[in-house]
């Protein structure tokens, strides 16, 4: 899995990411399960009210992914990444 934030306003961030070895479908740029294609996400941030004993409550997490995309299919070279569109 490789990926990239980006810190949006508010609480969520926008995310790039490719993922074949999951096995998993999250995004509606993805047309298989094992489909590696680039693709974002908003995800929004926040503390876990529902942590377990012993863990760090204060460390935000992803507490809600979009399947929608934000902008168009990104292009990626090496560690350059290039969104146009987003919304």
């Amino acid at each position: 899995m490789i990926g990239y934030g980006f810190i949006t306003t508010g609480d969520s961030i926008v995310i790039t990411t490719s993922h074949k070895q999951l096995g998993l479908m999250d995004s509606e740029l993805q047309g298989a399960t094992d489909d590696p294609s680039w693709h974002q996400h908003y995800a929004k941030l926040g503390v876990n009210t529902d942590c377990i004993a012993g863990v760090d409550a204060s460390q935000l997490e992803v507490l809600d992914l979009s399947f929608e995309s934000p902008g168009g299919v990104p292009q990626v070279d090496d560690n350059e990444v290039k969104i146009t569109a987003l919304h």
